[in-house]
């Protein structure tokens, strides 16, 4: 009985240190999240008036605002379409929104301007908010046809393992990773099916290792978005799927 009665305890002591851990972190993220907005920007390069212009749409969650990052120069497809150097003159439009799920991004893009690129980050809420997969599936399929509709090329990216994510304690942690893999696999299949491009920061994560000091450059300051060194990794990791020759240009 003692013994019962001391493991009753123990457990009651984690959940308790668990769920204040949680609730700090938790605090730092609303924080983020109020000081970054959704900026619109240009990416312009000294090349010859023939080259081509690119009008991309950035559409999602969190990340794709780019929280976390710092400024707008650090977000995932600002270091991504850096890269893209044949172009000109490349225009983004952002209509991400922080706290949005696969169901809110077809709203989203009703909103955008046509565009030769759709960039959107999706499933991170979806993961958190434990979303039926049915649901997901079906909300991720809407969202991806709503960006076909306004965009030649459509990339999709999904979030990374959350077995990493230091702000989640154990057994949240593993949940919401068992739920993440779950959507990975929903995600490439919807996406393979219309011919969208996956990038899956999970499926690129998986046997990689990360000492403690690497993931603590890879999140931000509230330990749940990445950081602009861990969007750094996503870029790659977006770069690696989609080469330029993907990305369709558009004549001035």
């Amino acid at each position: 009985m003692r013994i019962f009665i001391l493991i009753i305890a123990l457990l009651f002591v984690y959940l308790l240190a668990a769920g204040s851990r949680s609730l700090f972190f938790l605090s730092k993220a609303k924080k983020l999240i109020a000081q970054t907005k959704a900026v619109d920007y240009e990416i312009r390069r000294d090349t010859p008036a023939a080259a081509p212009l690119l009008k991309v749409v950035v559409a999602g969650d969190s990340t794709a605002v780019g929280v976390g990052a710092g400024a707008y120069q650090n977000t995932y497809h600002y270091q991504f379409l850096n890269t893209l150097t044949a172009y000109r003159l490349i225009t983004v439009t952002t209509v991400a929104v922080s706290g949005a799920r696969a169901a809110d991004v077809a709203q989203q893009l009703a909103a955008a301007p046509e565009a030769d690129l759709i960039i959107m980050s999706i499933g991170g809420n979806d993961v958190t908010h434990f979303t039926a997969d049915s649901d997901f599936e079906n909300d991720l399929g809407l969202a991806l046809q709503a960006a076909q509709a306004k965009a030649a090329r459509v990339i999709l990216v999904t979030p990374g393992d959350f077995m990493r994510l230091p702000a989640a304690s154990l057994p949240l942690r593993w949940l919401w990773s068992r739920k993440g893999e779950t959507f990975s696999d929903i995600s490439s299949r919807v996406a393979t099916s219309i011919g969208v491009i996956h990038a899956d920061v999970l499926e690129r994560e998986r046997g990689q290792t990360f000492s403690r000091q690497q993931l603590r450059a890879y999140y931000a300051a509230d330990q749940f978005h990445p950081s602009a060194v861990g969007y750094g990794q996503w870029a790659v990791i977006l770069k690696e799927a989609s080469d330029e020759s993907s990305v369709p240009p558009v004549t001035p």
